[in-house]
C-alpha cells in the first residue's frame, strides 16, 4: 500500500482545527477500516499524513480514495486537498490489506467538514444480502493472502449456519493457507458429505490430505472424484500436487503411476509444461539414486 502515497499533491485549500495527531491511532488495518475516512503514514520525512477514505469496490476489492494530505502546524491538524479532488478523483486498490490506517472521529470528520458518508459512496453499495458481502469480503481476504484476517469472518458465517460452496471452499483455504490442515480436511469432508463441494473443495481437500502425508487417502478420494471435476484447471492441479507430494515422500512408484494418469486426463497445453517438468523431476530423482 506505500505506492498509494507518492507524487505530489497540489495545494487547493486548507482548514484549521483544534484536533491534533495525538487523536489518531495508526492500528486499525484495512478491512476494519472499511466505510471510513483515515490517516495514513507517509514515508517523507515531514510529509504528514495521507487523508482519504476507504471502501469496498465488489469487482476491485478494497479501495482507497485520495483526498488529500493532513497535517499539524502548531500544535493543529491542517486538512489540505488535492486538486484533483475539484477536477476529478484519485484511487487505487489496496494490496496490503494488514497495513494500519488511522480511522479519523466522527467528530473530526464533521468540523473538517465532510459528510459522515461521501455521496459518491452509494454507486458502490451492493444489493447482495449480508452473508454475500461477508463471504466476498473474506474472499478478496484469502486472494490477498491475508487469511488470518478472513478466517474470522468464514468462522462467523459458518457458526451463523450459512452454508454454500463458496463458504466450503474460502474456509477451507483459509485453513490450508494458515496450516491447519487437519481443520480443513474436516471443512471439506463436510461439504462432501453435504454434496456442497465444487472442483475448488475438491483440490482443496486432496492439499489437506497431501499436507498430513496421507497419500493413500489422497490417491482413494482421487480415484473416486476424478470424474466428478468440472473443469481441468483443478483436476490437473490436484493431480499435479498428487505427484509432487508423493515424490517428495520417496513413494515414487505412487509418483510414476500418477504421472501416467495425468498424461492421460489432461491434454490440454496450458499443463504440458509443467507435466513436463513433474515427469524430469523424477527421472533426475531415479538417476541420482542410482
Amino acid at each position: 500500500m506505500k505506492k498509494i502515497f507518492i507524487g505530489a499533491i497540489l495545494f487547493c485549500s486548507s482548514l484549521y482545527f483544534s484536533q491534533t495527531v495525538k487523536e489518531l491511532n495508526f492500528n486499525t488495518n484495512v478491512p476494519d477500516s472499511e466505510n471510513n475516512y483515515v490517516a495514513v503514514p507517509r514515508e517523507e520525512e515531514g510529509g504528514g499524513y495521507g487523508f482519504g477514505y476507504v471502501y469496498f469496490d465488489e469487482y476491485a476489492g478494497y479501495t482507497y480514495k485520495i483526498i488529500g494530505s493532513l497535517k499539524e502546524e502548531n500544535g493543529r491538524l491542517k486538512v489540505i486537498e488535492s486538486y484533483d479532488q475539484k477536477v476529478g478523483s484519485q484511487i487505487q486498490r489496496i494490496e496490503n490489506l494488514g497495513y494500519k490506517t488511522a480511522i479519523i472521529p466522527a467528530s473530526m470528520v464533521k468540523l473538517f467538514g465532510y459528510p459522515a458518508e461521501p455521496n459518491w459512496l452509494h454507486n458502490y453499495k451492493s444489493n447482495a444480502s449480508e452473508n454475500e458481502k461477508s463471504l466476498r469480503r473474506a474472499s478478496v481476504m484469502n486472494g490477498a493472502r491475508f487469511s488470518q484476517l478472513a478466517l474470522p469472518k468464514l468462522l462467523k458465517l459458518y457458526d451463523a449456519n450459512y452454508r454454500t460452496p463458496e463458504l466450503f471452499f474460502e474456509l477451507a483455504f483459509a485453513y490450508n493457507v494458515l496450516k491447519d490442515f487437519v481443520k480443513a480436511e474436516k471443512i471439506t469432508a463436510e461439504a462432501i458429505k453435504a454434496e456442497a463441494a465444487n472442483d475448488l473443495v475438491l483440490k482443496e481437500h486432496v492439499f489437506a490430505l497431501l499436507n498430513q502425508s496421507k497419500i493413500s487417502d489422497a490417491e482413494k478420494f482421487i480415484e473416486s472424484n476424478l470424474k466428478n471435476y468440472t473443469t481441468d484447471s483443478y483436476k490437473a492441479e490436484s493431480l499435479m500436487n498428487l505427484i509432487a507430494y508423493s515424490n517428495h515422500l520417496n513413494q515414487k512408484s505412487v509418483a510414476k503411476k500418477w504421472l501416467g494418469i495425468i498424461k492421460q486426463e489432461i491434454k490440454s497445453p496450458q499443463f504440458q509444461q509443467n507435466i513436463q517438468k513433474l515427469e524430469q523431476h523424477i527421472n533426475s530423482n531415479d538417476s541420482t539414486s542410482k
